[in-house]
């Protein structure tokens, strides 16, 4: 077996997270919330520096791409949500573990 990557150990995790819990959009929000936490810091500098350069305008460029990830990732959500249950009953759990054991050595 291959050596995992960082976004399949993450995936693994996510599976295994999950595993015996229903999916919502508000569930995988807040799973992910460093990675909002991360792209917020990220847009509130760059907002400030196109607000510097370009004024209230600039500001509200990243405003709104900031906005527009957000809200691709609520379809994505929605998506994940109306899917999960049918790849509950399909995925096979003891794979699932086995490679969480493996992610867990790789990391």
């Amino acid at each position: 077996m291959q050596q995992l990557n960082r976004m399949q150990r993450r995936q693994v995790a996510w599976l295994l997270h999950f595993r015996d819990k229903p999916v919502s959009i508000a569930s995988l929000a807040w799973y992910n919330r460093r990675t909002y936490a991360i792209l917020g810091v990220v847009a509130v500098l760059t907002g400030a520096l196109e607000y510097c350069a370009f004024g209230w305008l600039g500001a509200a460029f990243v405003a709104v791409a900031f906005g527009a990830v957000f809200l691709r990732d609520i379809g994505f959500y929605r998506r994940s949500k109306n899917t999960w249950p049918i790849f509950q009953e399909v995925i096979s759990w003891e794979k699932v573990e086995q490679l969480g054991k493996k992610a867990a050595v790789d990391a």
